[in-house]
């Protein structure tokens, strides 16, 4: 899955917490594990495209304050509801398929 010619924009999303989705190519999903009777402590992290997770919450997102670039909210009132829709996607992408490069990497470079 990695492909070191493209690079793309990743933003985060926290299962059931308010959000802005800004303008970007894949989301990372945090969200909670659980057990038999009750939530692990520890979170799983994994990716999505941003355009599915903008299908999949079509209803729950809604226009910020600006209309380019592209941004959207999560607004407290859907937060719940949303982090449950997330948290039943089956089909995810892994973290570890996708190299994080921070933004001061791009400085005085080409890439082929």
């Amino acid at each position: 899955m990695i492909d070191n010619t493209n690079a793309g924009r990743f933003t985060a999303y926290t299962e059931s917490l308010p959000t802005i989705l800004p303008e970007c190519e894949w989301v990372c999903i945090v969200r909670r594990k659980t057990g038999f009777f009750r939530l692990k402590e520890k979170h799983d992290v994994s990716v999505i495209s941003s355009e599915t997770f903008r299908e999949v919450l079509g209803t729950y997102l809604k226009p910020f304050q600006w209309e380019n670039p592209i941004v959207q909210i999560i607004s407290p009132e859907f937060a719940e509801k949303a982090g449950k829709v997330i948290h039943s996607i089956e089909h995810t992408l892994s973290r570890t398929e996708f190299e994080v490069i921070g933004t001061d990497s791009f400085v005085d470079i080409e890439l082929p």
